[in-house]
């Protein structure tokens, strides 16, 4: 998927790939089976830190920032 909060959600991990060649750079656990409802997992402190996190990832292409 190309929408981060989706990913985080829906997945039990979630892969950052490098631009080309496409490599696994990083990886970052999803919530997936943590319970709750939606709008209280997505407004949470550790969502909102793995949002943060993977975007951080994504615009740095895997360069330290």
């Amino acid at each position: 998927t190309h929408d981060v909060e989706e990913a985080i959600y829906l997945a039990d991990r979630v892969a950052v790939l490098s631009p080309r060649p496409g490599r696994i750079i990083s990886t970052v656990d999803g919530v997936r089976g943590t319970g709750g409802a939606r709008d209280e997992v997505v407004s949470s402190p550790g969502f909102n830190q793995r949002r943060e996190e993977l975007l951080r990832l994504l615009r740095s292409g895997g360069d330290s920032p």
